[in-house]
């Protein structure tokens, strides 16, 4: 279930504008969906660029606060219901975007 929660930061990362546009110049972006924001943006990049974007990202990820101890859940039972109430969260955003985007047509 750790994995569950690890991967939701990572997509709450992913989702960062200045994280996803430094992503998106990275060579290794060409196996990444592509988004609205990012579909003029080239991904070709010298060995160079990829190092400055590579140094660039680990600079964002490194000035992130890390989560404190006594805030982490050391509780397996917690963590599963944290799980699913953010999928059950992502759930109802995605219908109603569903249902918001049919009515608007």
């Amino acid at each position: 279930m750790k994995d569950a929660v690890l991967e939701k930061q990572s997509y709450m990362l992913i989702g960062r504008h200045d994280i996803e546009k430094l992503m998106r110049f990275d060579p290794a972006s060409a196996y990444l969906p592509n988004s609205v924001s990012a579909s003029n943006m080239v991904s070709s990049a010298s060995d160079a660029e990829s190092l400055e974007i590579e140094s660039e990202l680990s600079e964002l990820l490194f000035n992130l606060r890390p989560i404190k101890q006594e805030n982490l859940i050391h509780d397996d039972n917690k963590l599963i219901l944290l799980a699913s109430l953010s999928d059950s969260l992502e759930y109802a955003w995605a219908k109603n975007l569903t249902i918001t985007k049919s009515s608007s047509r």
